[in-house]
């Protein structure tokens, strides 16, 4: 029954990719749903086949944005459900379930379009600023004049970090001072 069960999920996985997904989503479909079947954290052979490959589609729906009308591979929720006759509740429901359960958090690289999680993922600059990491790429072009700014920029970052280092040291020099001096002030007492 549970080989019966995966079969028919992964079916309607490829009749809905097939149609409506370019190769790169359907892989990504696919990649969870072998997830789902070989890590039993959910049971997938229990509950209708159709909720489980709504889901599934539902997920990575979500991670790539595919919701948008703007996306090239827009999907509508309406047509997903209808494709797979299912209520939207029930699939945003069991979508969550499958997020929290696999821990897939946004731009998760397993399944989403390296377009978009290398929008999310983010550097940091040798002078400890977190940045976008294609930001990074963009400080390689900057003009003259930007240049000098960011050196300038630079210099006075460090003077105030170099200031307020010493700020620090003399406050912790002026504590010790004068818990040296009370505790001199006892022995006379």
């Amino acid at each position: 029954m549970e080989e019966i069960n995966q079969f028919q999920i992964k079916q309607l996985l490829e009749n809905y990719c097939s149609e409506y997904l370019n190769p790169e989503l359907r892989t990504f479909v696919i990649r969870l749903f072998e997830t789902i079947s070989q890590n039993p954290v959910m049971d997938i052979n229990r509950g209708r086949t159709e909720i489980w490959a709504a889901s599934i589609v539902y997920v990575i729906a979500r991670l790539n944005f595919l919701m948008d009308k703007e996306s090239a591979n827009y999907i509508s929720f309406d047509e997903l459900c209808s494709f797979f006759n299912t209520k939207k509740s029930t699939i945003g429901n069991k979508a969550t379930q499958i997020e929290i359960n696999y821990g897939i958090e946004f731009a998760d690289e397993n399944y989403t379009l390296p377009a978009i999680s290398n929008s999310f993922r983010m550097s940091v600059t040798p002078e400890g600023f977190i940045v976008p990491a294609d930001f990074t790429v963009m400080i390689d072009t900057l003009s003259k004049e930007e240049e000098e700014e960011l050196k300038r920029f630079k210099k006075e970052r460090e003077l105030a970090r170099v200031q307020e280092l010493e700020r620090k040291k003399a406050l912790r020099e002026k504590k010790k001072r004068e818990a040296m001096d009370a505790g001199q002030f006892k022995l006379f007492e």
